[in-house]
C-alpha cells in the first residue's frame, strides 16, 4: 500500500501576503484620515485683507490700496446682522499709525440692517488714508466707529491695485489733505469762517 502524499498548504503564504499588504497600506490610510480640527474644517477667507465679526457689523477684507506710499483708500466689505440701519461714523489711525488721517469725500457709508455696503464700490464713500504710516507692503492700525455704540480695531495691510484692486477708484492727491477729517457727525469750524455759504 502506498501512502499518498499530501501537498503543501498555501494558507500560510496567502496569510503572509495579506499580512504584508495591510503593513505596507496602514501609513497611506493614516495619512487619509481627517480629524474635526483639521485646517481644512476652519474657516478660511482666500483674501489679502483682515476680517472682524466680533460685533454686529461684520468688517470683511480691510485693507489700503495704495499706488504709492503715503497715500491710499481704505476698502472693506460691511455686512450687518444688526435690526436697523447702521452708519460707519469714523475711521482713525491708532497707535504707533495714530498719524494716520482718514477722510471721505462723501459717498454711501450706510450699512443697511441685514444688508451689506461695500466701500470699494462706485457710489460709497471714497474713504483717503494719508501719512508716513502708508506703506505699500507694511500695516496701519486703525479704528472704525459705527452708530450703534460699535467700534472695530483692525491692523489692516497696504496693498497695490494690482488685477485684484485695479478696478477701485483711488483719491487724488490734491484732495487728500482738504478731506483728511474723518467721516463724523461733529461740526467743523469751517461754516462759521464763511457765513456767505448760508444763502
Amino acid at each position: 500500500m502506498t501512502a499518498s502524499r499530501l501537498r503543501p498548504v498555501a494558507a500560510p503564504r496567502s496569510r503572509a501576503r495579506r499580512l504584508l499588504a495591510l503593513t505596507l497600506a496602514t501609513p497611506l490610510l493614516a495619512a487619509c484620515s481627517v480629524n474635526f480640527g483639521a485646517q481644512t474644517d476652519q474657516v478660511y477667507t482666500p483674501a489679502q485683507g483682515v476680517n472682524d465679526r466680533s460685533t454686529d457689523i461684520d468688517v470683511l477684507n480691510a485693507l489700503v490700496v495704495a499706488e504709492s506710499d503715503g497715500s491710499g483708500r481704505l476698502i472693506a466689505g460691511l455686512a450687518s446682522q444688526a435690526d436697523e440701519d447702521v452708519e460707519l461714523q469714523g475711521v482713525q489711525g491708532v497707535e504707533e499709525d495714530a498719524e494716520v488721517q482718514f477722510g471721505s469725500d462723501g459717498g454711501d457709508t450706510v450699512v443697511p440692517a441685514g444688508g451689506f455696503l461695500q466701500l470699494a464700490d462706485e457710489g460709497s464713500a471714497v474713504i483717503s488714508a494719508t501719512g508716513e504710516g502708508v506703506e505699500i507692503g507694511d500695516y496701519v492700525r486703525l479704528t472704525m466707529s459705527f452708530s450703534n455704540g460699535d467700534e472695530v480695531d483692525l491692523n489692516v495691510p497696504v496693498v497695490v491695485p494690482g488685477e485684484d484692486f485695479a478696478d477701485v477708484t483711488l483719491p487724488s492727491s490734491g484732495s487728500s489733505e482738504s478731506s483728511s477729517e474723518e467721516p463724523s457727525a461733529e461740526p467743523s469750524e469751517s461754516p462759521s469762517e464763511s457765513p456767505s455759504s448760508e444763502g
